[in-house]
């Protein structure tokens, strides 16, 4: 809670200090809501009490003015996020039209790291450091990705099996290059994770470029 100065909290200026005062809910000038927590998540809201307007929510930031440009006087203000009515999000936009939309600037997401696959009996990793090895990581859109390079011996179908959150919600059936005999071959992805060749002759087979979007969270097991 917070103690505020101001004789009108729609109409002066207002002082919100660091020590505590019971205010619980708080609507500043500007259609600004502050609400109590509730189910432990607190509210900054775009809001007003007659609720006949559409009202979006921009944070703006303030960087500091340079004194050899006189073409600029004082601070710059930024225009860091924008949300709108709708509760899409912009950043470097103020009209965005997704739930998220990115513009200008560089962009990084971080990505997990490639997971190494447990290979199954009757498989091997190809021995050459030309090749990759077997593994696969999940993107930040949920796309699992497969890579590397197997040899089988004809004695078993299952290559390896992928963990829960990283198996499709239904059966994927992708074409596979096989070194060995310079044809394509059939290779398949089920739900209960496992990698598997369509026939069990002995092949050298490529899983690049192999990929699929996981299962629902709630969906997997």
């Amino acid at each position: 809670m917070s103690l505020i100065s101001g004789r009108n909290l729609r109409g002066q200026a207002l002082n919100i200090y660091s020590f505590t005062v019971d205010v619980r809910n708080v609507h500043l000038p500007g259609n600004i809501y502050l609400k109590e927590h509730v189910n432990n998540t607190a509210y900054l809201a775009a809001w007003d009490a007659v609720k006949e307007h559409n009202i979006g929510l921009q944070l703006r930031t303030q960087r500091e003015g340079d004194a050899s440009d006189t073409s600029v006087k004082g601070p710059q203000i930024i225009d860091a996020m924008m949300i709108t009515p709708d509760g899409n999000v912009g950043i470097g936009t103020n009209v965005p039209t997704a739930k998220l939309e990115v513009t200008g600037g560089n962009t990084k997401l971080e990505q997990e790291a490639w997971i190494p696959a447990t290979i199954e009996d009757g498989w091997t990793n190809i021995r050459n450091p030309a090749y990759e090895r077997v593994g696969y990581f999940k993107d930040s859109l949920g796309i699992v990705h497969l890579k590397g390079a197997v040899l089988g011996n004809g004695t078993t179908k299952i290559i390896f099996t992928l963990p829960p959150y990283y198996r499709p919600l239904l059966i994927e059936v992708y074409g596979a290059y096989n070194f060995q005999n310079d044809n394509t071959v059939g290779v398949s992805i089920s739900p209960d994770g496992q990698v598997k060749v369509v026939k069990e002759d002995s092949i050298m087979l490529s899983l690049a470029g192999i990929t699929f979007r996981a299962a629902p969270i709630s969906e997997n097991s």
